[in-house]
């Protein structure tokens, strides 16, 4: 079989049941940096991230994000196996569901946290404005949405003209920005979270951190506080890129030397200052590294609970 074939839910199956797509991407010089946010509510449960972590070690080579950093930066070519895990946000769920079954296989993985937020034990602002906003459909939306004089979308569904929403806020300078998160908070006083949006969005805490295993997990900065790193002056994109590593190695006693770009967004000037500052830093940029890349810019592939669909992406990303 080959997977050059239309990529339908039946040729993935087949392709993961009869290992061909494990055979193609090792026969595939390049690494992979595998992407995850959340693991344990429905969107991924618990015991399918346990059953691909098993599956990954059985086909791969799970090895750390600074080791894949080592060996592109000795010119070390790629066997197709290595596999690298990361974790984006510092999500609650991390430290409580995907810390204890990465013990349980014995396999490294990077965890990159916003200390601002564990301090402030808030969620990331997109996420909050997005739960918010979701909460006030369909009606109330459409008001707040033309009274923060967003263009609606034709044709979308809710969920788009929610998203559309959020897009648009990540473009605005930071006062500008919390100026409409206060609007939308304003118009969802009566709202709270559930305890399934509190599992999927909950930051862990100091004392969960001081708990990760130094053996396996690798802490990252992720910034301060998760901003939008391309819309801040240049004081305040020191202090998210630069405070970041200082707060966290403050508060683990080890080096921080990987970055990942907040909803993957940089330019020139952000990734100018997050090379004088980490040793490497990755993206949202969907991609395998063949060991040529920038550092600075590391592509990575993104997870996904379907074990068919997750191994097709390790060759079609």
């Amino acid at each position: 079989m080959s997977l050059s074939a239309a990529p339908t839910r039946l040729v993935k199956w087949l392709a993961f049941a009869s290992g061909v797509s494990v055979r193609q991407a090792h026969n595939a010089a390049v690494m992979r940096i595998l992407m995850f946010h959340g693991v344990g509510d429905r969107a991924y449960p618990a015991e399918v991230f346990d059953r691909q972590l098993a599956w990954l070690k059985a086909n791969f080579e799970v090895v750390s994000l600074k080791a894949l950093v080592y060996r592109l930066q000795h010119d070390a070519r790629p066997t197709g196996r290595e596999i690298v895990l990361t974790f984006d946000d510092g999500l609650e769920n991390n430290a409580s569901i995907v810390a204890p079954l990465l013990a349980r296989h014995d396999l490294p993985a990077t965890f990159f946290l916003c200390p601002g937020l564990i301090e402030d034990e808030a969620w990331i602002w997109n996420v909050e404005a997005r739960e918010r906003l979701l909460a006030l459909l369909p009606g109330p939306f459409e008001e707040l949405r033309e009274a923060l004089g967003v263009a609606g979308t034709d044709d979308a569904s809710d969920e788009e003209a929610v998203e559309h929403v959020v897009a648009w806020m990540k473009t605005l300078a930071v006062p500008d920005r919390l100026e409409a998160e206060a609007a939308i908070r304003s118009a969802t006083e009566g709202w709270t979270p559930t305890d399934e949006q509190r599992l999927a969005n909950d930051m862990m805490t100091w004392r969960d951190v001081a708990r990760l295993d130094p053996r396996l997990i690798t802490i990252g900065s992720h910034t301060v506080h998760h901003p939008t790193l391309t819309t801040l002056e240049q004081d305040d994109l020191r202090y998210e890129v630069i405070e970041s590593r200082r707060l966290l190695e403050q508060r683990i006693n080890r080096p921080v030397d990987l970055f990942c770009y907040p909803s993957g967004i940089e330019d020139d000037r952000v990734r100018d200052l997050v090379a004088e500052t980490y040793e490497a830093a990755v993206t949202v940029e969907s991609g395998t590294v063949v060991g040529d890349e920038d550092v600075y810019r590391l592509p990575r592939v993104g997870a996904v609970p379907s074990g068919p669909r997750l191994a097709w992406r390790l060759n079609r990303p």
